[in-house]
């Protein structure tokens, strides 16, 4: 490649991969994550609109050092992948940045679980209704979200899944070297004269190409049909996901039409029937009491002693006697 290409300065962020400042920047994005995690974690339903905004803004706070730190890796390999410590630090980065993600997943989740009428109260609070752009965003996303252990499972697993395969596809693609015209040249350079205006650089690019690339195809089909693969999977997994969630609710939702009896388990019948007749019932009361269970029992008796949830079969016999 010419000596005159561009080249990027990214000393605004770092110095180099070996400047302390990452390491204590994505030590204090692992402490400060887990400390929000331990405080907020499943308690956001219940926060107030100000304690909401402070949650956000801290979570603002170390996504864009976690993200500076993520950019700079990034690009740093993106401009040598052939460099095994900037491809190491590169892939360390990575990792911690799926830990302490996962660690925050929990926000974006919550948030956007809260009911509607919940959330507009909220957003009266001047803090929190800043921040109604980014909201509405990440509320949007609610319906094809999935339960927080599986949501936090793929976020864990980014690293070492397709994102690694692709990795090595781009490490492995930018080592080649390809023979051309007395030299070698790389991917890049050979691609780029299989654009030339000369018909015969045209033909030779093209030859050195395929000999190169046809050297390398096991490795190289693997990796691709490994990604096919993974994303297939994941796919499965999201598919199974949903239909287990879809039955889960439709069961939670089944079950809360009997919570309307649960007096009948709950209260006791010897405390109710002391208050019942503390009050000296008439006989007009008694039949009037009676008639309330007569009828229960037989608002009872009449549900399906069956009840079908996609593959799950519910028996309420256990339920009624």
């Amino acid at each position: 490649m010419p000596d005159s290409c561009p080249t990027w300065d990214l000393t605004d962020l770092y110095a180099d991969i070996g400047d302390a400042s990452i390491k204590a920047d994505i030590e204090a994005c692992r402490s400060s994550a887990n400390g929000l995690a331990a405080d907020w974690q499943g308690k956001l339903e219940t926060a107030e609109g100000a304690e909401l905004a402070a949650v956000i803004t801290e979570y603002q706070r170390i996504t864009e050092i976690l993200g500076k730190a993520a950019s700079h890796a990034q690009l740093e390999f993106a401009a040598n992948t052939t460099d095994p410590d900037i491809a190491r630090h590169h892939q360390s980065i990575r990792e911690a940045g799926a830990e302490i993600g996962a660690a925050l997943l929990f926000i974006e989740l919550e948030l956007a679980r809260l009911p509607q009428d919940r959330m507009n109260t909220l957003l009266e609070v001047p803090a929190l209704a800043h921040w109604a752009p980014w909201l509405r965003r990440v509320r949007a996303w609610a319906p094809h979200m999935l339960a927080p252990d599986m949501e936090r499972m793929l976020a864990e697993r980014a690293p070492s899944g397709r994102g690694a395969w692709v990795r090595l596809f781009d490490e492995t693609a930018a080592s080649l070297r390809f023979p051309f015209r007395g030299t070698d040249v790389t991917e890049a350079e050979i691609l780029n004269s299989l654009s030339s205006a000369d018909a015969d650089e045209r033909r030779e690019a093209g030859a050195s190409l395929s000999s190169v690339m046809g050297a390398n195809q096991r490795l190289l089909s693997l990796v691709l049909n490994t990604i096919a693969k993974d994303k297939e999977v994941v796919k499965m997994v999201l598919l199974l996901t949903g239909s287990v969630e879809g039955a889960k609710r439709q069961v939670f939702e089944y079950l809360a039409e009997f919570s309307r009896y649960d007096w009948l388990w709950k209260n006791n019948m010897q405390a109710e029937y002391a208050a019942f007749k503390a009050r000296q019932p008439t006989l007009e009361d008694f039949e009037a009491e009676l008639k309330k269970y007569v009828d229960v029992e037989r608002e009872i008796a009449h549900i399906a002693p069956v009840h079908n949830i996609g593959a799950l079969s519910l028996e309420t016999a256990p339920l009624k006697y």
